[in-house]
């Protein structure tokens, strides 16, 4: 066969038909944020993806057809792409707004995609190239240790909040409460903490963890078969003893935590999902006061905290 004289140079448009037009505009342009372009009034929807080929916008177009089947379009799914390091905030605002999700690793490939579907059933991919799925080496962290540490001292934004309702359960809820009596309301702090006074009540300084995004998103490779480890709070955060020294106090959205002075080294837990180097890594000599695997809480204050907020240090 001879060579066309036009050759294919990317992605132009996906379509959908829509059964309801206002819902499939409201998720793709509130929860997934895609900007809008053009006119949003008549019964086509056109939302940017990126600058294209040689000028033509990509493009997704949204389609109101009342005739429409009931089933969704014949499309086996659409994938997006996005920055590794933004899927797990992805995740925890999809699950926050009634989206649930699944990751799907393709080693062959080196590429992670996050599942979840719009309103009409249709099959949405988040995808990020994250290279091999095998457990993070020494060396790579080693490597990537000047950027971990300079993650914001302060006004660090939220990745995920977690809430435990069981063992190995996880919801990524869109706010958490937080009290001084209770911790996280419902989680097991009161009746199976890990650590108690010498009366024998829970530790108030493990009420809530915080862990560095950045390190997350180094060892927390395969998503979709280990789970998230379960912190409280994860966010873009310098949690070393430098920046954070035991006592410093945090504002997260209307709560306000205090900085324990106990060390989180990582539990077996840890070693088990992400591998030895990197729970090694976190102990290693000179390594303690940097607090890579976060730090542990005490709420002083009752408050509300959301994904939105900022965690801000009170100096």
């Amino acid at each position: 066969m001879n060579a066309p004289a036009f050759r294919i140079g990317g992605l132009g448009e996906i379509a959908l038909r829509c059964h309801d037009l206002a819902a499939m505009t409201g998720f793709y342009r509130d929860v997934l944020r895609l900007d809008p372009l053009g006119d949003s009034t008549g019964p086509i929807r056109f939302f940017q993806l990126g600058a294209g080929f040689k000028g033509h916008t990509q493009v997704l177009a949204l389609f109101a057809e009342a005739d429409a089947p009931a089933e969704p379009s014949g499309l086996h799914h659409i994938a997006l792409g996005i920055a590794a390091e933004d899927q797990l905030a992805a995740q925890c605002w999809l699950a926050a707004h009634g989206h649930p999700t699944r990751y799907e690793a393709f080693p062959w490939i080196g590429w992670r995609g996050l599942f979840t579907r719009d309103p009409e059933g249709n099959t949405v991919e988040l995808v990020a190239h994250v290279g091999a799925a095998n457990p993070v080496t020494t060396a790579e962290l080693v490597a990537a240790l000047p950027n971990i540490l300079s993650a914001p001292e302060t006004d660090a934004p939220i990745a995920s909040l977690c809430f435990r309702p069981g063992t190995n359960q996880r919801q990524f809820p869109a706010s958490l409460k937080l009290t001084r009596a209770e911790g996280v309301p419902g989680e097991r702090w009161l009746t199976q903490p890990w650590l108690r006074l010498a009366d024998g009540s829970p530790d108030p300084d493990i009420q809530v963890s915080i862990l560095p995004q950045r390190v997350l998103d180094l060892v927390w490779r395969d998503r979709a078969g280990t789970p998230h480890p379960g912190d409280t709070i994860v966010a873009d955060l310098n949690c070393s003893i430098a920046s954070l020294p035991p006592g410093t106090r945090i504002a997260a959205g209307s709560a306000v935590l205090r900085v324990s002075g106990l060390f989180n080294e990582g539990c077996v837990k840890w070693k088990a999902r992400y591998g030895a180097d990197a729970r090694a890594f976190n102990d290693a000599p000179g390594h303690p006061d940097l607090r890579l695997r976060g730090v542990l809480c005490a709420v002083v204050q009752d408050g509300v905290v959301s994904l939105t907020d900022r965690l801000q240090v009170l100096r």
